[in-house]
Formats: structure tokens, sequence, C-alpha cells
């Protein structure tokens, strides 16, 4: 085999252009799907954390229910004794941050002007920051609700514009209480915030918590617990085990990815487009290392009768082509997981801006380096160098010594 091999090194450094240019295409290609898999390995994680850190937490706890009402009937699924489940939840292992807070619909009045239509999310501000540390992030004027606010809010930018409110000026809320009343409160612009959907950026505001029990008649009372957990937890684990807790309170418990559903589908659209370029890099690696080698053969008739006239067996021969098809395959699949990494990690440190289409601002990602992904695409490049090398080596069976030599 050590001979096999050696003779397999002299031929592949022989013939460099044809080398070189096999080798390109494998470096080539892992270079394109590792690059595009770090850069779409990015843009989940960054939409992960725009998710969790930014609106939904990691796990929220609703009433059973509560996922099927509107906007009009969320106040019927509002948790009784918020508090007193918030402690208890604090108390489990895994979770390092609870906050309560309340959604729902109504309208807003700046003076005399038409209200508009609004969607309104009461959040606990001492806990709030602690479970979604990027909610701040956002603020474009003035400053994201303190414990010194009591009749403070925030507005998103689109809707500031619709209504012409701005940083301290006063805003009338308008909803209709858990028991069907109307009641409204005057509350003051503290910060304007740009929501990157763009819908949310035209109806969203936030108020403190507090001030939202008082307008809706709630009082401990919440529509949904979010939390944050420890890095080390398995969310799915402990989402299973608040499951079990709280089935027979009425309660459910779901991850950020069960209460996201459209970017969970986004990210498996993702891993569809990587999956497929897989293929198609892997089909053209194979067809390129089979076009080299079939093209090769030709070339070394002469070479290859003259051995098997001397007494070298096909197999040997059949050893010998196979192994300078996983030389190639291995040179190059290293060459282009190595300069695949290095680019990654330069965009990482860099950072790439885009803006999705329904997005109102950049979103910078750090591309990731998949070091598991990295390794099977290293393994699948040298298998396709094998691959590849099959049918040509199989072709050495049917030559014919004597004819090869006349040529």
């Amino acid at each position: 085999m050590l001979k096999i091999f050696k003779f397999a090194v002299k031929n592949v450094t022989a013939n460099k252009k044809r080398t070189l240019l096999t080798i390109a295409v494998i470096v080539i290609g892992l270079c394109s799907i590792n690059i595009g898999k770090g850069i779409m390995s990015g843009m989940q994680k960054e939409s992960e954390l725009g998710v969790t850190e930014g609106r939904t937490g990691e796990i929220q706890i609703h009433k059973q229910g509560y996922f099927d009402a509107s906007e009009l009937t969320m106040l019927d699924y509002s948790i009784n004794n918020a508090s007193r489940l918030q402690d208890e939840l604090k108390k489990i292992e895994g979770i390092e941050h609870v906050a309560g807070r309340i959604q729902f619909g109504g309208l807003l009045a700046k003076g005399d002007e038409i209200a508009v239509v609004v969607f309104c999310k009461a959040v606990d501000i001492a806990n709030e920051v602690k479970v979604c540390s990027r909610i701040k992030d956002n603020i474009i004027e003035g400053r994201f609700l303190t414990v010194d606010d009591a009749n403070g809010a925030i507005i998103a930018s689109g809707l500031q514009k619709g209504v012409g409110a701005n940083l301290g000026d006063f805003i009338i809320i308008v909803a209709n209480t858990k028991d069907g009343y109307q009641n409204a409160i005057e509350l003051e612009v503290v910060g304007i915030i740009k929501e990157k959907a763009a819908q949310a950026n035209t109806r969203l505001v936030y108020l403190p918590m507090e001030k939202a029990q008082e307008l809706l008649y709630m009082g401990d009372e919440v529509t949904e617990i979010v939390m944050k957990i420890s890095e080390n937890s398995d969310i799915d684990a402990l989402n299973q085990r608040l499951n079990h807790l709280l089935k027979s309170r009425g309660f459910e418990s779901n991850t950020w990815m069960d209460v996201s559903a459209f970017f969970v589908g986004v990210m498996e659209k993702q891993n569809a487009v990587v999956f497929a370029l897989c293929l198609i890099f892997y089909c053209i690696v194979i067809s390129s290392i089979t076009n080299t080698m079939v093209l090769t053969l030709f070339e070394r008739k002469k070479e290859i009768g003259t051995m098997m006239a001397i007494g070298i067996k096909a197999r040997d021969v059949i050893r010998l082509i196979i192994m300078e098809s996983t030389i190639i395959g291995f040179i190059g699949s290293l060459i282009g997981v190595l300069l695949s990494a290095a680019v990654i990690e330069i965009f990482n440190r860099v950072g790439m801006s885009y803006q999705l289409p329904s997005a109102t601002a950049l979103v910078t990602i750090h591309p990731l380096i998949n070091l598991p992904f990295m390794l099977l695409s290293f393994l699948l490049g040298v298998l396709s160098a094998i691959l590849g090398s099959i049918y040509p080596a199989r072709k050495v069976l049917q030559v014919n010594p004597i004819d090869a030599l006349r040529q």
C-alpha cells in the first residue's frame, strides 16, 4: 500500500494542471458551502437572540387557550395571583429571571386628534430588561422605561410619525377592561423605539405594568410570564418540566420557538437551501473528478498497459487511481475548510449588515464557524473524490495491455 501511495503522489504531481484544476473545484465548492453555512448560522443566531432577548424571552407561560384569543379577548385568559406564581418559578433550577407582562389592544389619542388602533405591551420595568436585555437597543429617542416613569410610555417610531407625538407629549390610551367597561389613562412619551417588524413599528406602545393593571382593573394579574434561563440549561427539558408542573393548574409553557413560528420557518428554509447547495456541490465534485480521471486514463493508456503487461494486477491499478483521487480530495478539502474558516473568522470580527424585506432597520450579523458541519463537509469532500474515481477505475479493467502498448 505504501508503494501505491508513493506512486499516486508522483502521478498527482506530474499532472499539475489537471490536479490544480480539480483541487480548485473542490476548494471553491467547499468555501461556498462553508461560508454560506457560516453566514446562515450567524443570521440564525442573531434572529434567535433578537427574538429571545428583544421580544419573547426564552420560555413563556400562559393560561391554556391564550393563543386562540384575539386582541379583544386576551384579558379573558389572564393569570391570577401572578406574583405568587413568579416567586415559585424563580425557585426552579435553570430559571434565572422572571417577568410578567400584559398585552392588550386599545386606542391611542393625542389631544383632539382621531384615535388610532394600537397594541399595548405593559412590562414589569424592574425585571423586563433582565429577561429581554436587547429591548433597550432599539430606542432612538429618549430612554426606556425606568422605575421613576410611573406614567411614562414608549411608542414605536412609525406610530409616533402617524400621530405626531414627540418626547414630553401626553397621549391617552383607551381600552376595555377585563369586565368589558371602557377606561382611559394619560401617559407621557419618554421614548421612541424603532421596531424591526414594519407592522409592529406602526402600532406598538410600551407602558408600565402597574399602570396597565390600573387601566384594566386587573389587580395582581398578567397575561403572560416570560423567563430567561441559565446558559447551560436544556430549554426543551425545562419546558417539559414546567408543563408537567403547571398543566393541572390550567397553564401551559412554550419555548420561544413555539411562539415564533415565523422565525423557525425561516431557519428551516435556510437549512434547506444549505442542503440543496451541498447536493449541487457534491455532484459538481464527483463529475469533475470523474471527468479528470477519464481524461487521465486515456492519456495514460500506454503506462497502464505497461504496468499490466509486466504483471501488475488490475486491482492494484484500480487502487492507484482511487488513491490519486483520495489525495486530490484530501488536499482540496483541507484547503477549502481552512480557507473558509479564515474568511468566516474575518467576517465574524468585522460583522455583516443586511435588511430583511419586512424590516425597518439594518441587522448586523457575525458569521459563525460550525466545526461539526466543516468536519462533515471535509469528509464528504474526500468521499466525493473517491466516488468520482470509481467509474474510471472500473474502466481500467477493460484496457487490453497489447492495444495499450501499440498506442
